[in-house]
């Protein structure tokens, strides 16, 4: 069966010498089966090994030429570049986006949507590269090319993520300032993070807050936030008041084309021992590194112990059974065995630590 998209385009015909015009509208008949439109098709193609080099960051991947996508009608075309881990471009990520007939993306872009789609770094593996069109404000007019493979080794780097801020009073109404991020993670207009949102003037009282989509206060968005489960929903507006929640640490789920905000109360992670500065007592609380996507703190520790575990309770706990950084549920001690200043970070989805003296 024929794949048949019906189009109709506003023309502005000219009058006399261009003095005036008339809108005409015009229907174009757009068939994607391949009999009468052809896909964008790269003219260098390229496949073996490819060099990912932190030094070469800046420099280009490589140059992706193609051959104009032919609809069969005089329309506009969006090309992406798209890359995936996987070849059947299930979780692909948008490289370059032109309506040029070249994409130049850098070692930074393919190593950092590399790492972002999953890839370890340090370890060779396959990247497949698509070029896709689209007829402008059409979604159903996609037309894919054939598929290009490289061969590539990551190398290690903290990505620079796409990030909006979360200014408000638990942390000193501060766009920009660390604590109060939220990252895309898919390069998209998708961001997600954990937040402590508690004033540690008033804590236990209800906490205010904005969204910046910059480290300033040009455009911030409020609104008014509908209780949901252990959480909250709502719309971003831009003449909207002050968010209010009940203190607590939140995932947070923001979607900036859509202009929805989720939160979803979570685990709050802390540390506790000997080694800590409230010992087994008193929780010391770690932050979401949400960059990083670990637990973290620097702290002056002593000579002793110590586990995380959330929430302040003896529910939810980890610990080193074999002091190899490997977090095993309810697993020993960790142990220091030298006081000073150290800076810890927890992989909680890995299940893996870092005790780092400074």
């Amino acid at each position: 069966m024929k794949n048949i998209l019906y189009i109709a385009l506003t023309l502005c015909v000219g009058l006399g010498l261009m003095s005036s015009c008339a809108e005409e509208d015009s229907k174009y008949t757009v068939d994607l089966s391949g009999e009468n439109s052809t896909a964008p098709t790269v003219s260098n193609p390229a496949s073996g090994t490819a060099d990912l080099s932190e030094d070469a960051a800046a420099e280009v991947f490589e140059v992706f030429e193609w051959v104009a996508a032919d609809y069969g009608a005089p329309v506009a075309v969006t090309y992406v570049l798209k890359m995936d881990v996987n070849q059947d471009f299930s979780t692909a990520t948008d490289l370059v986006t032109t309506e040029e007939l070249l994409a130049s993306p850098t070692v930074k872009q393919v190593n950092d949507g590399a790492i972002a789609l999953g890839a370890a770094t340090g370890e060779q593996l396959d990247l497949y590269f698509m070029v896709v069109s689209q007829i402008n404000g059409v979604e159903e007019s996609v037309l894919s090319g054939t598929e290009m493979v490289r061969t590539v080794t990551p190398y290690e780097v903290v990505i620079d993520y796409p990030t909006i801020y979360v200014p408000g009073a638990y942390q000193g109404w501060s766009p920009g300032a660390e604590n109060g991020r939220l990252y895309s993670y898919d390069f998209n207009k998708q961001y997600a993070g954990v937040i402590r949102v508690i004033d540690a003037a008033n804590p236990t009282g209800d906490v205010s807050f904005k969204v910046t989509p910059e480290p300033a206060w040009d455009l911030a968005w409020g609104g008014v936030l509908t209780a949901a489960g252990t959480g909250y929903t709502g719309d971003l507006d831009p003449s909207g008041g002050d968010f209010s929640v009940a203190p607590g640490v939140y995932a947070f789920s923001v979607d900036t084309d859509a202009m929805t905000i989720e939160m979803t109360k979570t685990d709050d992670w802390g540390l506790i021992g000997s080694a800590t500065p409230g010992g087994w007592d008193n929780d010391t609380d770690l932050l979401y590194n949400g960059q990083l996507r670990v637990w973290e703190i620097t702290v002056d520790l002593i000579e002793g112990e110590f586990k995380i575990r959330a929430n302040d309770e003896w529910v939810s706990d980890y610990g080193d059974d074999n002091g190899d950084g490997t977090l095993e549920a309810g697993g020993a001690n960790i142990a220091v065995s030298e006081a000073g200043n150290y800076t810890l970070q927890f992989d909680l989805t890995g299940l893996t630590y870092t005790m780092t003296k400074n």
